[in-house]
C-alpha cells in the first residue's frame, strides 16, 4: 500500500498537484490528500481537482452511508475556500473519493461507484467515489458519463477526474 501510494503522490505532484494535509474525520484512515494547483477549464466552469485516498480496510466507512458521510466531510473542507454560494459558481471543486483495497469490493459499493455522483442537487461542485482493487489492478469509477442524450450534470469535470485517477494507478501499477 505505502509503495501504491507513493507513486500516485509522485505522479499527481508531477501532473500539479499540490499534497495537502486532510484532518480525516474519526474512523477513517486517510492516505493521501492532493489538490490541483491551478483551476482548469472544462466547458463553462473553471475547476480546481480534490483527491482524497482513504484505507478501505483500515477505515470504518465500509458502507454506503459511511462512504456518504465521508464524502460529506471532504465536501465542506474542499468548498471552505470558496466564498461564492454553489449554484451561483463558474468556478468549482471537483472531488474525488479514492477508496483503496487490497482486495475485491462488495457487489453493492461496485453498483454504488458505477452509478452514483456525489455532488449536492443544488450544483456548484462535482464529486464521485473511484475505488481501486490493488490485487486486480482495476479502477472502478461511474460506468457512464451521461444518461440518454443529455449530458449527465459534472460530466466533464468527473470524467476528467477519473482519467487523472486511472493514469495515476496506471503507473503505480506498473511500479508496482
Amino acid at each position: 500500500m505505502e509503495t501504491f501510494i507513493s507513486a500516485i503522490a509522485s505522479y499527481l505532484q508531477q501532473a500539479g498537484c499540490v499534497l495537502d494535509s486532510y484532518s480525516a474525520p474519526y474512523g477513517v484512515h486517510a492516505l493521501l490528500y492532493a489538490r490541483s494547483a491551478r483551476r482548469v477549464q472544462l466547458g463553462f466552469a473553471k475547476v480546481e481537482d480534490h483527491f482524497l485516498f482513504v484505507d478501505w480496510e483500515r477505515s470504518d466507512i465500509r458502507n454506503i452511508p459511511g462512504l456518504k458521510a465521508l464524502y460529506a466531510h471532504f465536501s465542506t473542507f474542499a468548498n471552505q475556500s470558496y466564498k461564492t454560494p454553489h449554484a451561483l459558481r463558474t468556478q468549482i471543486p471537483n472531488l474525488a473519493l479514492v477508496a483503496v483495497s487490497r482486495t475485491e469490493f462488495a457487489p453493492e459499493i461496485i453498483t454504488f461507484a458505477q452509478s452514483t455522483s456525489l455532488e449536492p442537487w443544488y450544483g456548484g461542485e462535482a464529486g464521485q467515489l473511484i475505488l481501486v482493487e490493488l490485487e486486480r489492478q482495476q479502477v472502478i469509477s461511474l460506468a457512464s458519463l451521461s444518461s440518454g442524450r443529455h449530458p449527465r450534470p459534472g460530466a466533464l469535470p468527473l470524467g476528467h477526474a477519473a482519467q487523472v485517477i486511472r493514469a495515476a494507478c496506471g503507473q503505480a501499477f506498473k511500479r508496482g
